[in-house]
């Protein structure tokens, strides 16, 4: 069993990337609303981070960050599916956020496996359920097809790019443009996998 500190395994890259979120929340001073999808996530609310402010279903969180986005323009929505979400249907959701320019920061949580389920592959993987090569499908792709203009990949290790990407993200979000994000860093629990690169995935 791996160990674990504040409900994260240690080294889980999901722990820099809201330490870093959280930080530069606090020196914008703003605070926001948190939605993910069931998985590591979750354990977002409870301390040190109570972060997490609506948990409803696998894929959820986008369609209903956008429809909080477009309700209270003021706020500032924050939905984080997981690379398995993503595909479940949150895929779904960031067509329609586009489609009605919700102003909003879509945070794909890209650990290249679903976890928390025990680490079945996701389409972020690189292989099937037999664990045959399969495509790398990639969100940022996904995100790029739709029409969103502010799209950047980083890994929660640099912690000062990753800095960097949040207040560039936010500052696209008070401009009424829906951002989208890619935290790409392998699950510590699986082993031997680098993260996907534009050559290593195929057409899709």
């Amino acid at each position: 069993m791996p160990l674990v500190r504040d409900g994260f395994c240690l080294g889980c890259p999901y722990v820099p990337t809201f330490e870093i979120l959280n930080a530069v929340l606090k020196e914008r001073d703003t605070r926001g609303v948190i939605l993910a999808d069931p998985g590591c996530a979750v354990r977002l609310m409870v301390e040190p981070y109570n972060a997490l402010d609506v948990k409803i279903s696998m894929g959820s969180c986008v369609a209903i960050g956008a429809g909080i986005a477009r309700a209270h323009p003021g706020l500032r929505v924050i939905a984080c599916p997981g690379d398995s979400g993503f595909y479940h249907s949150a895929l779904l959701g960031l067509v329609e956020a586009v489609l009605q320019r919700a102003p909003m920061l879509v945070l794909v949580l890209d650990n290249r496996t679903t976890a928390l389920s025990g680490c079945q592959p996701s389409p972020t993987s690189g292989v099937d359920a037999h664990g045959r090569p399969a495509p790398v499908l990639l969100p940022e792709a996904f995100a790029h097809a739709c029409g969103v203009r502010h799209v950047r990949v980083f890994d929660p290790a640099d912690q000062k790019e990753t800095r960097a990407v949040f207040w560039n993200a936010l500052d696209a979000v008070d401009r009424g443009e829906l951002a989208f994000l890619v935290m790409r860093s392998p699950c510590v629990l699986i082993e031997g996998v680098t993260p996907p690169t534009d050559s290593q995935s195929e057409p899709f």
